[in-house]
């Protein structure tokens, strides 16, 4: 790359990306994308009515939209697709996008459908040029009834916070508990290989061994065990 090129890179501006899927059937699959095309026809043509171009029969798409709109006042910056084969609804984002009027969209897609169920999605931001603290994310959790938000820039001064809190507090002594340990010192067991044992077992059954006063297959276990206990230091 040559050095008007990046350049050109570093004064790309900053960004917002974010992708994610959310289980839905057709029927909902298709409200959600009318909901955002009317929504961003609000956004961008206020003085026109762009439910004259919606299908008749569904009130509750203008509704939604104007709702969602009304907190927006530029280009949300996301893409809605629908995947049939996966019945999934994709929402994306590769650019500067509204995180607010995403948030919004699901929580009203849960709302119509009363969908009983948890959304979430997580983004990265990051700065066109290289400067402090340009760079971030974070996550939101969606219901039909509340949004829970969490950054990464809030996350880290709590983090912070903390460690530094325990820094500052004085060391407390650990006390001494005592040790066990198990060590096995020597193990030795004799006996007869399994395969000579098993065929005179057979020979016997069968008569062709008699031996009545042959001495059985016998284990000799030696085992050598050692518990010591570490009792606190002098």
């Amino acid at each position: 790359m040559g050095s008007d090129e990046a350049g050109e890179g570093w004064m790309m501006e900053s960004c917002t990306r974010f992708s994610f899927v959310i289980p839905a059937t057709p029927q909902q699959g298709a409200w959600f994308k009318a909901v955002h095309e009317a929504a961003v026809n609000l956004i961008f043509f206020p003085a026109e009515d762009p439910g004259a171009e919606l299908p008749p029969g569904q009130p509750d798409v203008q509704a939604a939209a104007v709702a969602i709109a009304g907190n927006c006042d530029d280009d949300p910056g996301i893409e809605v697709r629908y995947d049939e084969r996966l019945a999934e609804i994709w929402v994306v984002s590769e650019t500067q996008a509204d995180l607010e009027y995403t948030a919004a969209l699901v929580q009203a897609l849960l709302v119509r459908f009363r969908l009983d169920r948890v959304v979430g999605f997580q983004w990265a931001g990051s700065a066109g040029r290289m400067k402090a603290n340009g760079f971030g994310g974070g996550a939101v959790v969606i219901t039909r009834r509340d949004q829970t938000w969490f950054t990464t820039s809030t996350a880290m001064e709590k983090m912070s916070a903390a460690v530094a809190r325990r820094l500052a507090a004085p060391e407390r002594e650990t006390p001494h508990m005592p040790k066990f340990r198990v060590r096995i010192e020597r193990i030795e067991i004799h006996c007869l290989e399994v395969e000579a044992a098993t065929r005179r077992e057979a020979k016997e059954k069968a008569g062709l061994l008699p031996l009545p006063n042959a001495p059985a297959a016998s284990f000799t276990e030696v085992v050598q065990v050692e518990r010591l206990m570490e009792g606190p230091p002098a």
